[in-house]
């Protein structure tokens, strides 16, 4: 797509706006067929797309359109496949992309200008995990003509790619027999001597007795679990804004109801999966009283500090407060200097390093042109910086700073880490810093697989880190129904690092990784839009590191 645009920039008039024209109707057209996939993504469980009825339970699916596309390069499918199965497993990777590597190759091959469509699954042993797998492939192709504005860029596609585990118990043992010997006939490295030996010492792996308690069965199990997991937290917790956690151990989520003017925090155990309130429901205002007496009118922001300790960001109140030896005080007041009753300085989120090291998102909305302010509190040197949205520095490609941000990450070493939503893109700036400099985002590639610094965002708002510290951006919505978004991760956290996709949703907000040493490690944690009604629930989802 980077280098249709960059042919048609030397355009210019009538011509330049026919490009436009014919250019925005072929992404037009791509997109539609993304969502198209999507839907029918979502309906292959239990119905093949070929005549091979092979019911089989989804564990990963992607779509995407990719432009421009002279053959399919073999890091588009490293990428496409981290994605779908995380790091693990290259055996397995292996297989999967050389089976689809030929199928797009077939259909890339055949050069008659327009559309035309593919569509196949395959089944394929993995006797190591004891496994089947089936993997279903959807693809559109529009071939460029080869003359004119798009001669240098051949076609593009769009796929859709689901990988699916087959149940043997939904399977008849002659089908299971047939699949098994079809992997050993078209294995080559197996001679044609030995073929009918590795066929029993697989099926010792598949026939009856012994298909319990594999891959299948603890994926399935784990779904439920989750499910059930979601569920109960969704019961209790209704409509949280915010979410954050020290370790993974504990989750925090912060609540208001703008009807009532009132909020609450709930700290979610992820080893027991219990929920309680921590926070809110009372009436009072003074300090030094029970976090659950405390009166939180609009909870926008909520910050693990360490595995018993939060600050709370009430935007309503201007205040910080935190919570500490089961009491809540204030340590940022809005209202005083450089704030003040008339002008406070609102905090939107929050995030900490310690209790007494912490950042602020915040606003003061006296300022109507750049009401965005970045506060760094050191409470132990009684610091307090204030740096407002005229006063940071930014690359020379954003011409404009959107006051619209929705995450902030400060580790306990280096920069903080801030997501600019209206302009789609992470920043780094130091403590009590005015230079941002770009992490992620403003470029133009939508794919897994691509450098961070490359990286197309569309809004990102919450971030985390996982105990490898690798960083995780919650990119909020596309500008398309029904406004998919999903969590990145940048591996290493920095601007050169290669990004994937680890969850996919509607309109998601905040995210959080499990720690990997707790009852239940490698689990993703959101807050996303509600598909069902209007607010934010909580979502638990597996995940693959």
């Amino acid at each position: 797509m980077s280098k249709i645009l960059s042919l048609i920039k030397e355009l210019q008039g009538e011509a330049k706006a026919r490009a436009l024209f014919s250019l925005n109707n072929l992404k037009m057209l791509g997109n539609e067929h993304v969502k198209e996939f999507q839907t029918a993504m979502q309906s292959l469980e239990q119905s093949p797309i070929t005549p091979v009825k092979i019911p089989a339970t989804t564990v990963r699916h992607t779509e995407q359109a990719v432009f421009a596309v002279k053959e399919v390069p073999d890091d588009q499918f490293t990428g496409i496949f981290n994605s779908l199965l995380g790091d693990q497993e290259p055996d397995f990777k292996k297989i999967l992309k050389n089976l689809i590597q030929g199928a797009l190759n077939t259909l890339l091959g055949n050069v008659s200008v327009g559309e035309s469509t593919y569509s196949d699954s395959y089944i394929s042993v993995i006797p190591e995990a004891q496994v089947v797998t089936r993997v279903d492939v959807l693809i559109w192709r529009y071939q460029f003509e080869s003359h004119g504005l798009t001669a240098t860029a051949e076609n593009a596609f769009v796929y859709g790619l689901n990988v699916g585990v087959v149940d043997p118990n939904k399977t008849s043992e002659y089908v299971l027999r047939w699949l098994l010997w079809q992997m050993v006939v078209n294995d080559k490295t197996i001679p044609e001597g030995e073929r009918k030996k590795r066929f029993e010492e697989l099926w010792q792996h598949f026939k009856p007795k012994e298909r319990t308690g594999g891959l299948l069965e603890e994926a399935t199990r784990r779904h439920k679990e989750l499910n059930e997991f979601t569920a109960k937290v969704n019961e209790t917790v209704r409509n949280p804004s915010a979410m954050d956690s020290w370790s993974g151990a504990t989750l925090y989520l912060a609540c208001s109801d703008e009807e009532k003017k009132s909020g609450k925090i709930w700290a979610v155990n992820t080893a027991n999966r219990e929920v309680t309130l921590v926070a809110g429901s009372g009436k009072s205002h003074a300090e030094g009283v029970a976090p659950t007496e405390a009166e939180l009118v609009k909870p926008t922001g909520v910050a693990a500090c360490d595995e018993s300790s939060f600050l709370i960001a009430d935007y309503a109140t201007a205040k910080v407060r935190l919570v500490s030896n089961n009491v809540i005080k204030t340590v940022f007041d809005g209202t005083k200097d450089p704030g003040s009753e008339a002008d406070p300085i609102r905090p939107a989120c929050v995030n900490a390093s310690s209790p007494e090291r912490f950042s602020i998102v915040a606003y003061q909305e006296g300022d109507k042109e750049a009401p965005l302010r970045l506060v760094d509190v050191d409470l132990a040197n009684t610091s307090v910086k204030v740096v407002k949205q005229q006063e940071l520095q930014f690359p020379s490609q954003i011409k404009k700073v959107s006051p619209e941000v929705h995450g902030i990450l400060l580790p306990g070493q280096g920069d903080k880490l801030v997501s600019f939503s209206g302009n789609g893109f992470v920043a780094a700036i130091p403590w009590e810093g005015k230079e941002a400099t770009v992490r992620c985002g403003l470029g133009e590639e939508t794919g897994d697989g691509e450098r961070a610094k490359n990286l197309l965002l569309r809004c990102p708002r919450g971030l985390a880190f996982d105990q490898l510290s690798n960083l995780f951006i919650a990119d909020g919505h596309s500008d398309v129904p029904p406004y998919h978004s999903s969590v990145r991760m940048v591996t290493g956290n920095t601007a050169e690092g290669t990004v994937r996709t680890v969850v996919s949703g509607s309109n998601i907000h905040a995210v959080v990784i499990s720690g990997k040493e707790r009852a239940h490690p490698n689990e993703v944690y959101t807050l996303a839009d509600d598909r069902h009604g209007p607010g934010r629930v909580f979502r638990a989802h597996p995940y693959i590191a």
